[in-house]
């Protein structure tokens, strides 16, 4: 299909700490596993750091692609999508693990 692009979903243990406050779901905090260290998949220079960390601080659940209830604690997967030279030439989406299409698929991935 012309146009279809594909992902590469890191599912490498990134954390959201989520919190309702009435109808808005806040992130309290975000645990990166790598403590955004440098030779890892999730670290960028722009970025001083981890670039999950980076693009949800900055963007925040607008960098989601999935659905699951509403929890604390929320396990995610991540792509980056375009040029990984400069931090503002790609993009980063995140994904819940327990989404059902997204779980669907990992489990087909041996």
């Amino acid at each position: 299909m012309a146009g279809e692009q594909e992902y590469l979903w890191h599912d490498d243990g990134h954390i959201l700490y989520l919190m309702l406050s009435g109808p808005d779901l806040n992130i309290t905090m975000i645990h990166c596993p790598n403590n955004g260290a440098p030779d890892t998949d999730c670290f960028h220079d722009d970025a001083g750091g981890c670039l999950v960390e980076y693009f949800i601080n900055n963007y925040g659940l607008d960098c989601n692609v999935g659905t699951c209830v509403p929890q604390e604690e929320l396990v995610i997967a991540w792509s980056v999508q375009g040029s990984l030279k400069h931090i503002d030439e790609c993009q980063v989406w995140v994904i819940p693990v327990t989404d059902d299409m997204f779980a669907s698929w990992r489990a087909t991935q041996g």
